[in-house]
């Protein structure tokens, strides 16, 4: 058995196998080495903060960037440390500790925006978000006036981190009303944003003919 720290990007030589700590945000990571039936099993352990999940990735080529989860599960620390056991048969091994992802996308930017007023009865309506997994644009749904609008819904484009809505000929209401509005949207990992507000409309134009005269 053998122990050593990675405090980033280090290497391991023991009996052919090669592992590899791969820790962009520069968590050190503790890796215990031992053989178990003819595998070689990887003990990783990591000072954590208790409020975080953490995921554990591997990969046997760091040319092709195909990461995948050691497990699907994510590790939950106890008492400030995370610890994942991992066993090998591959005579290269390269691992990666990141915090999960727990929570659903950020809402950038907006129009309308909240209490808005003054708002074009036919406004196009956009959001601007961000994910640090990444946005979900097939899970993007706005509630107004019982319609449900997602990706595909006339008068709707979605990027990867935006959605636009344009009404048409559809207004939001009545000239001067107040308009409520509900957007749903998930990053790739399920992980929800429900965002609720309200605008309120232009008040309708005054056509007339008086003239005030100032002597």
């Amino acid at each position: 058995m053998k122990k050593i720290i990675f405090p980033t990007l280090l290497f391991l030589l023991l009996e052919c196998l090669t592992v590899r700590a791969a820790t962009p945000l520069g968590v050190p990571v503790e890796i215990e080495i031992r053989k178990t039936n003819g595998q070689t099993r990887a003990d990783l352990k990591w000072p954590a903060d208790g409020d975080r999940q953490y995921d554990v990735l591997t990969t046997t080529n760091l040319t092709n960037g195909a990461w995948r989860l050691a497990t699907n599960f994510p590790i939950v620390p106890t008492n400030l440390i995370g610890a994942f056991q991992h066993a090998s048969s591959n005579r290269t091994q390269f691992y990666r500790v990141a915090q999960r992802d727990t929570t659903g996308p950020a809402i950038t930017s907006r129009y309308p925006a909240t209490n808005g007023i003054g708002v074009g009865r036919f406004a196009i309506l956009s959001l601007t978000l961000t994910d640090e997994t990444g946005v979900n644009p097939s899970r993007f749904a706005l509630s107004f006036n019982s319609a449900v609008l997602t990706n595909g819904s006339p008068g709707v484009s979605v990027t990867s981190n935006s959605f636009q809505y344009v009404p048409g000929t559809n207004a939001w209401g009545g000239y001067g009303a107040t308009s409520a509005v509900s957007f749903v949207c998930a990053d790739v990992l399920g992980n929800t944003t429900t965002s609720a507000w309200t605008f309120t409309l232009e008040v309708q134009p005054v056509v007339t003919n008086v003239l005030i005269h100032l002597p």
